[in-house]
């Protein structure tokens, strides 16, 4: 149920706050506790036993010690067995058509 006089974009935003709150609550014995919402959201869809897993590895693994959201995606994919996404993302291809 929606607070009377909240906007949907509004109820985004405090829904994706409550999950980082939960997430930050589930991993806060690993050690190192996320400091922003964008840490917690590849995390939010995982069990919690995953959650805390994934964010371990992710804060052993981080280049000085700093997580981001995308070295999370990319531990939560090897974890899965897909290869993590590359830092740089490829420019499609130009397409040059007839006459050009």
């Amino acid at each position: 149920m929606r607070p009377i006089g909240l906007k949907t974009r509004e109820w985004k935003i405090w829904d994706q706050l409550i999950d980082a709150a939960n997430v930050a609550e589930n991993v806060r014995n690993c050690g190192q506790i996320p400091a922003k919402e964008s840490q917690t959201r590849p995390l939010t869809p995982l069990p919690p036993t995953e959650q805390r897993e994934a964010w371990q590895k992710a804060v052993e693994t981080a280049p000085e010690g700093k997580v981001t959201a995308r070295r999370l995606e990319n531990v939560i994919r090897e974890t899965k067995g897909k290869p993590a996404a590359s830092q740089k993302r490829e420019k499609p291809p130009i397409w040059v058509g007839p006459g050009a």
